[in-house]
């Protein structure tokens, strides 16, 4: 792969998704700038750069633009896939969580977007993916914020697949389902939920990302969608998530869907 790509941008690379992404480039010989709101969590290697970055800080954010400047021009692949998530009855949410989510899971990723494409688009090269989720036709219950910055993180993603037509860069929409990381524990939560439905998610939540596949099949199927080197979406988890349940939802109603994702979660 380093024969097409030299250079990585991955950001959220010291667990989960992004720490497997970052391994497989470096495994394929490309060299990784790799973000981390705790930049010593990163995993040790000669071709990763660590860099600290929190998304939801508009300081930080600055001073990582700044920082990476000179940078940006020479990024072949851009991995946007640093987040988070806010758990809840959406009426519990507090105000200030609705503009943290966004800028992690929606400004954040555009904006590095912003800074990368164009110059693809001068050189006629280049790839940007946008870790999404399968949340986008399948909404994770109480999980709304994350839900609608995900949701339009993929539309934004498929729009730039539009106008990139012809250039030579390529926009990959990367919809994982659940794996097994570290993601519930770094969401935001009540400690105890006094809403029965609200307690019966976050279990069924808690199972599922108990018994998902490990990150590497992530870090493969992205592996795959490089190779190709063809813009499109690509859908990665377990056979019901990635397979099943997307055939459903296209050729179902949402109503069924709906009933679908109830009784997924046993609500």
């Amino acid at each position: 792969m380093s024969q097409r790509y030299r250079t990585a941008l991955v950001t959220g690379a010291s667990s989960g998704l992004g720490r497997a992404f970052a391994e497989m480039l470096l495994a394929e010989g490309v060299e990784v700038w790799a973000t981390s709101r705790d930049p010593e969590r990163l995993p040790m290697h000669d071709q990763l750069h660590p860099l600290a970055l929190d998304l939801s800080d508009g300081r930080s954010m600055e001073a990582f633009m700044r920082g990476m400047n000179p940078l940006f021009p020479e990024i072949d692949i851009l991995v946007n896939n640093a987040g988070n998530g806010v758990f809840g009855a959406f009426e519990d949410i507090e105000p200030g969580d609705i503009g943290d989510q966004l800028r992690v899971l929606l400004h954040g990723p555009i904006a590095l977007c912003h800074q990368v494409y164009p110059h693809m688009v001068a050189r006629g090269a280049g790839v940007i993916v946008n870790v999404a989720s399968l949340a986008r036709d399948f909404p994770l219950p109480y999980f709304s914020l994350y839900n609608a910055a995900k949701a339009g993180l993929s539309n934004f993603t498929r729009s730039l697949q539009t106008e990139c037509v012809g250039s030579g860069v390529t926009v990959i929409d990367f919809q994982p389902g659940d794996y097994k990381t570290a993601f519930n524990n770094a969401s935001k939560r009540a400690e105890d939920f006094d809403n029965e439905r609200v307690a019966q998610a976050w279990a069924s939540h808690e199972k599922h990302l108990n018994t998902a596949p490990d990150a590497k099949r992530a870090a493969n199927d992205l592996r795959a969608a490089l190779q190709r080197e063809r813009s499109g979406v690509v859908r990665s988890g377990d056979c019901f998530q990635a397979t099943i349940a997307p055939f459903l939802a296209r050729f179902g109603s949402w109503n069924l869907t709906e009933r679908i994702m109830r009784a997924y979660y046993k609500l």
